[in-house]
């Protein structure tokens, strides 16, 4: 019952929400306006993208937020990678557009593992009904480990 009414608050109020403050090419999800892009773009690129456009990488600040974001994934977005702003600082991640430690956001299992040295980035990663955040390399260097990924802006009006 529980998953029932959350989908039906999602559906009533927050999918495709129609809000003359979010700029075009935005969803309303709660308070906030989100941009999903299909473009795949490394860390620094897709930052750059959403700074372009008046927003920020994704900061995931509460639990309410986590649900909604990771709900639209799974209903828009099946099996698909998308940049956050968090970053490894100093051994600890935080989101990069508000400074803040990663609070609210569920790690994929064994992560955040800096595999290699070089996961300084971190993505939302949809997968097989589930959603979780897991950290990767910022950049691509050309290897067979690719880090171009789509990424998700916000704008808060």
């Amino acid at each position: 019952m529980k998953i029932f009414a959350g989908l039906f608050f999602y559906v009533f109020f927050f999918a495709h929400g129609v809000d003359s403050a979010c700029p075009s090419n935005f969803v309303k999800l709660g308070d906030s306006c989100y941009h999903f892009s299909a473009e795949r773009s490394t860390w620094y690129d897709a930052d750059s993208k959403c700074r372009k456009m008046g927003a920020l990488l994704l900061s995931i600040d509460s639990k309410e937020e986590e649900f909604y974001i990771k709900l639209h994934m799974r209903h828009d977005y099946k099996d698909t990678r998308m940049w956050t702003s968090g970053i490894a600082d100093r051994g600890k991640y935080i989101w990069h557009s508000t400074g803040k430690p990663i609070l609210y956001g569920t790690w994929c299992p064994g992560e955040p593992n800096n595999a290699n040295f070089n996961e300084h980035c971190v993505e939302l990663w949809e997968f097989g009904g589930r959603s979780c955040l897991n950290d990767n390399r910022c950049d691509d260097d050309g290897s067979k480990i690719k880090s171009k990924i789509s990424f998700i802006c916000e704008y808060n009006k």
